[in-house]
């Protein structure tokens, strides 16, 4: 595999990555576009997808309704049965389910294949979620007739999402900041040591929507116009700048705007 570059962004193919990342998701509705590629998945084959987010106190605080916003954009209310807590596809069964990972983390080891973890506001999520909730998303062996499990037969996937808050969350320090070590793009095969894609990692904002209305541009323009460290961390999707009044140094945010980290 050579790299050569990244050419215009163009979106991106969800074809079988173990994990899988979008940062930021200003004025690009990440949340929605994940919600709508899962009804997209759940219409074509049998899936176990979970909906965890860090603390889950009532269904108003899952990703519930912009699941059924996609099923109804989609025209497929019809083939889905919608109960208060579950929502599952009539025609092939596949089933969501909804759960906070702070309490519940212990109860999920005991969830049968799930093929699809889907975490949202996950820069709330703690260390300790985190380090569980791999091995606790189990898979099949690739020799199993039923395929491996996951959305393409490939294994289980975490899908990820998140805006981000501070360098300390525990989702930045390990998929950004650390991402090499967390979440690199290839590993190798263990028995062939070919490369194979592990994980997709892409931070999304209002620069990568086509189609960025003009009365948000004015509204980012004075946003940015006003405060830079705010325009920085709300449309730029870089970590809070001010800490209980402590602001970092100009050159450091000189880095980021010439850098764009």
């Amino acid at each position: 595999i050579e790299n050569i570059g990244e050419g215009e962004y163009a979106g991106f193919v969800l074809d079988g990555d173990h994990l899988f990342l979008l940062e930021d998701g200003t004025v690009t509705h990440n949340t929605e576009g994940i919600a709508r590629a899962l009804i997209i998945l759940a219409v074509q084959r049998k899936l176990r997808i979970a909906c965890f987010r860090e603390f889950h106190k009532s269904m108003a605080q899952s990703v519930y309704q912009t699941l059924v916003n996609a099923i109804d954009e989609y025209g497929l209310r019809d083939q889905f049965e919608i109960l208060e807590k579950s929502i599952t596809c009539i025609r092939t069964g596949s089933e969501f389910m909804f759960m906070g990972l702070r309490y519940n983390i212990d109860s999920i080891k005991s969830l049968a294949r799930i093929d699809i973890a889907w975490v949202e506001e996950a820069r709330n999520v703690s260390k300790t979620s985190l380090d569980k909730l791999g091995p606790t998303i189990r898979g099949r062996h690739e020799n199993d007739p039923a395929g491996m499990g996951g959305p393409f037969g490939l294994g289980p996937e975490i899908w990820i999402s998140f805006n981000p808050e501070l360098d300390t969350d525990e989702v930045y320090k390990r998929f950004i900041l650390k991402k090499d070590l967390y979440a690199p793009d290839f590993l190798p095969n263990e028995k062939t040591g070919e490369l194979e894609r592990y994980a997709f990692v892409k931070k999304i904002n209002w620069a990568h929507n086509k189609w960025f209305p003009t009365e948000q541009r004015r509204d980012m323009l004075l946003a940015k116009k006003a405060d830079e460290s705010d325009w920085l961390h709300v449309w730029e999707g870089h970590t809070k700048q001010t800490l209980d009044g402590a602001i970092y140094a100009k050159e450091i945010k000189k880095v980021l705007l010439e850098g764009r980290r």
